[in-house]
């Protein structure tokens, strides 16, 4: 995911709704995975659509995503108008009753070089999960990758981050959803750059978290 210098909120996406406005709504927040960034950044699909469909229409499903933002960068974008999670919250005056939450896959590349990187991803992600309390929250490991499965101390990074965010959801009760899409360079889910999920991908993705997503008690 690209990165850009200024540092501010960019790629803000939002899905069109496919249900009356006033049927029960859950936002999916993150990078550019749940922006939907595709074909080089020339096309953007995410998977929320697929999610609300899933789902069987029972449930309005938003999604905002930043390209290139990090778990850190989002905490510290909280605030801001129509990009930050709990300024989106907090304007949303309680339409949303959950939040699907995938973040950390920039982060990895910023704490390679730190013995306590898996944690300090971890504890980014989480935050972000404290952002949105009292609301349920389903966090969505990260993703598989070409440089995970190229590089074994990535890997081994990658793994050790979805283990601390594991522990983390089950002392709290929270609800952790393993990647429904598993990297696999030939399967037609992945782009050619080894990170973001190609349309027929994201649309798997959604289609598959239904299942967690559904299972999680919707706030009334």
């Amino acid at each position: 995911m690209a990165s850009w210098s200024s540092g501010e909120p960019r790629n803000l996406r939002y899905a069109q709704p496919l249900v009356p406005p006033h049927t029960k709504s859950i936002l999916c927040y993150g990078d550019s995975l749940t922006a939907g960034y595709c074909e080089g950044g020339f096309a953007f699909a995410p998977y929320a659509p697929a999610l609300e469909r899933a789902l069987g229409g029972s449930v309005r499903v938003d999604h905002v995503g930043h390209s290139g933002m990090t778990a850190t960068e989002m905490l510290r974008y909280a605030d801001a108008p129509d990009a930050g999670l709990r300024a989106i919250l907090d304007a949303a005056n309680g339409r949303y009753a959950a939040v699907v939450l995938l973040a950390g896959t920039n982060d990895l590349a910023e704490v390679q070089r730190r013995p306590d990187g898996a944690a300090r991803v971890g504890e980014a992600v989480w935050a972000l999960h404290d952002l949105a309390k009292p609301l349920p929250t389903v966090c969505v490991s990260i993703p598989g990758s070409m440089a995970q499965e190229r590089i074994p101390a990535f890997r081994e990074l990658a793994r050790g981050a979805n283990e601390d965010l594991r522990r983390r959801c089950d002392g709290a009760g929270a609800t952790f959803a393993e990647c429904p899409v598993a990297f696999d360079a030939s399967s037609g889910d992945w782009e050619a750059d080894g990170l973001h999920m190609t349309r027929q991908g994201y649309a798997a993705f959604g289609a598959g978290l239904a299942g967690a997503v559904a299972s999680v008690p919707l706030r009334s």
